[in-house]
Parts: structure tokens; sequence; C-alpha cells
């Protein structure tokens, strides 16, 4: 449901004193301090806004808090209790949670996929999904300045905005495996499609009639309806529905249905033109109801528009998508 959230404790100075004298450290250092005793809090700061104005921040994974990565709505008073717990052991109470803010907040909808050829053909596929949603851009690399060159991530692609909302997914075994460290059981064969909402869209949410003036808090977006309307929302677009088929399986498909022969024709031509040029390409060649009608069919026959390569050997023939199971 959740991986990450950010938030900030209002504190007083007295409870800067209490903390200082009691875990004999300044302020200044509480960065990894507690990281042995409460591992879930993975980044703690504290800054003096002057006036008598002190914030706590923290970056808090969900799943080290709660033991778990299964958890819902239900949950909820845990992961109260448990932050409460921590912030009664820095300052003697916990009495700041109740005025909390969050800041930040990272959904995810984690599948397991035990075969790699299969996580990395989506991958593959994934990257010829539109470059552009909305305000939403796909990202797919980033430039080496050193070597003045291009370079594609390997197992991971954003579609973003520039300081609002973002869509990554990742393969999490591949990204633990790139960065040289542990896999975690519930990271195994796991492809990670994560949904995350910065400050100036939590912001907006609390302040406009579209989020109905969603309050920053976390209990708010601990919610399981609101946590699936945000990965429906954010992730559909992207990845379209329909199973993913080499261009034989869709042809098989299509002559089962009962689509006239003049429009199984139509979407063949389609389907090999958007392997061939890209989404994007007959999004643009195209007028929209023409388009649409394409696409619309292609969801009804359970299709995807975006096919298996026919000369990656290694890839499967045929992959249920991920997003739908």
């Amino acid at each position: 449901m959740i991986h990450t959230v950010k938030m900030f404790f209002p504190i007083t100075q007295h409870e800067i004193r209490y903390l200082q004298l009691k875990y004999e450290m300044q302020y200044q250092n509480i960065e990894g301090f507690f990281k042995k005793t409460y591992p879930a809090f993975t980044s703690l700061s504290i800054n003096n806004y002057g006036n008598g104005t002190w914030k706590l921040y923290a970056v808090i994974d969900l799943i080290k808090l709660l033991e778990t990565p299964h958890f819902s709505e239900i949950d909820y008073p845990t992961v109260e209790h448990r932050i409460k717990h921590f912030l009664q052991y820095l300052f003697g109470h916990s009495s700041s949670y109740k005025e909390h803010v969050l800041q930040r907040i990272d959904y995810r909808k984690d599948v397991i996929i035990p075969d790699r050829c299969e996580r990395k053909a989506l991958f593959h596929m994934y990257k010829k999904s539109t470059s552009k949603h909305g305000y939403h851009k796909k990202i797919i690399g980033k430039m080496n300045k050193e070597e003045g060159k291009f370079e594609e991530y390997k197992t991971t692609q954003y579609h973003a905005t520039k300081n609002s909302t973002e869509l990554c997914i990742y393969d999490k075994t591949e990204e633990r495996i790139s960065n040289d460290e542990p896999i975690a059981d519930y990271e195994k064969d796991v492809l990670r499609f994560e949904v995350r909402l910065k400050k100036a869209h939590i912001n907006h949410m609390a302040t406009s009639e579209k989020g109905k003036f969603r309050p920053k808090q976390l209990q708010e977006y601990m919610k399981d309806e609101l946590y699936q309307e945000y990965v429906d929302n954010y992730t559909k677009p992207f990845l379209y529905s329909g199973d993913y088929y080499t261009i034989y399986g869709a042809r098989k498909v299509l002559k089962a249905s009962e689509l006239p022969d003049s429009w199984k024709r139509k979407l063949d031509t389609f389907l090999v033109k958007v392997s061939e040029h890209g989404i994007d390409y007959m999004k643009n060649s195209m007028k929209r109801p023409t388009f649409h009608k394409r696409m619309n069919l292609l969801v009804e026959l359970g299709i995807n528009p975006i096919l298996i390569p026919k000369n990656q050997s290694e890839f499967p023939t045929f992959i249920k998508n991920p997003f739908l199971r």
C-alpha cells in the first residue's frame, strides 16, 4: 500500500534541550543517531526557523515500521502508535503527533514476477509507452555530465511532473543487485509501481475543491479507496489495459473475435505501426476519435497496444498484464 512517508512535527526549544541532555548529543547530529534502535525512521533532521519555531522532519519506511509489506487502512492505529512511541522515546511525550504535517507519500503496488526474462520484457515494452500524459513526462535515463552522453536507466522508469507527482516503475530485485544491497524476502522478484505525491501536490489538495480540502495528515492518505484511486489514475494511462502478445498471438485473438474483417485488418495495421513507430507516432498521426476507437477496441479484446517484439527470443510470447493481476 505505502512505501515511505515524509512528515514534520512542530517541537519546542524545551524538547530540543530534553533530547540533547538525555542522549548527550547535539540536535544537528540526529541524522543516523537512532538508526539501530529505530531503523524505520530512515532520515531525521531538526530545523530551527527562529522565533521559537522548531520542526522535526522524518522519513518513515512503513514496511519496516509495521514489519510487514502487507497492510491497509485498518492498520493506521498501529502506525500512529509506533510513531508516537518514537516521539515519546525522543522527547518524553508524543503530543506533537496530532500536529504533524504530511509532506510526501509514496504509494506502492508490488507484483511478484519470478521470471527475470518476463520482467526484462516488460521494461522493454514500458519504454514504448507514451512519452507524455497530462503534465507527466516519461524519463528513461539521464545525461552523464562527465562523459557527455545519455545513459538509460536499466531497472527504472519515471513519469514525472516538475515538482508535484511522479510514477516510478522499477525492478526491486535488480535495483538491490545494482546497488550491492541485500534483498529482503518481500522484495524478491518484485516489480514495483510507485506513485509519489510530493509536497506541492499535498498542499494543493489541502487548499482546493478538487482535493476536497484534504488535511495534510497521514490518516487521510492511508485510506484504501484513495490509495486505489491514485494508483489507477497515475499508472493506467502509461501502461494501458490488456495483456501482452506478439503480433502472431494478437492476430489469433483478432481472428477469433466477432469483429468485422475490415476492423480486424485495421487493428492489425494499427498494432504493426505502433510496434514500428511507437504509440506517440500513432497518436499524433491520427485524428483523436480514430485513435481512441482503435485503442478502445483493443481494450475490449484484452490486447495491449504494445507488442512483445518477435525478434527477442529470450522474451515470453505472452505476458499477463502485471498491473491487472
